[in-house]
């Protein structure tokens, strides 16, 4: 391990890595202070020069940076959340609807507004092919754990779901259109 973390170009690719994994999880007291560990146990642990410990330190700062803010990229949002208000429109369903983990109803990836949002429907929702607009009533809701991991901006509590009959169309419909004859 020694020999392998000797080489710079591989004390700074892991240097990167840990800094892209710690970033969106620590806020930047913790990130400043793994960086100065990182440059004490590299350089005494394993031996490199300073300058490399120290170029590994601030590739690691700038990787924790780099996730840091695509982080919260992924999660601003210029949606209306609110639990009380009933919002109704149109999403296009990019996922098709799956049962939940408790068994209560069915999920979904959609776009509402050109966000990512997670449907959550209690009950059956309707048999519809990915690409397909629904009108949509319900709550637009902070993202739960299941939306967050999906990368969804918030979860549509949905109280009513129906099939416009419509599809996407353009480039996107047609990647819909193949992904639907595939399943």
């Amino acid at each position: 391990m020694r020999a392998a973390l000797a080489e710079p170009r591989r004390v700074l690719m892991a240097s990167a890595v840990i800094g892209l994994l710690l970033g969106p999880r620590a806020g930047l007291p913790p990130t400043l202070a793994a960086a100065l560990v990182l440059v004490m146990v590299v350089r005494h642990a394993v031996g490199v020069s300073v300058p490399l410990a120290l170029a590994g330190s601030a590739v690691f700062l700038l990787g924790a940076g780099f996730s840091g803010v695509r982080t919260g990229v992924l999660d601003s949002s210029a949606l209306p959340l609110s639990e009380y208000r009933l919002v109704s429109g149109s999403v296009i369903l990019t996922d098709a609807f799956r049962r939940d983990a408790e068994g209560a109803g069915s999920r979904a990836l959609a776009r509402f507004l050109d966000e990512p949002v997670l449907i959550r429907v209690r009950g059956t929702p309707p048999v519809v092919p990915i690409g397909a607009v629904l009108a949509v009533r319900g709550t637009l809701e902070r993202p739960d754990r299941g939306a967050r991991a999906r990368h969804a901006h918030a979860t549509f509590m949905a109280e009513a779901v129906s099939d416009t009959g419509r599809r996407r169309g353009g480039p996107a419909g047609i990647v819909d259109a193949i992904r639907t004859r595939a399943t």
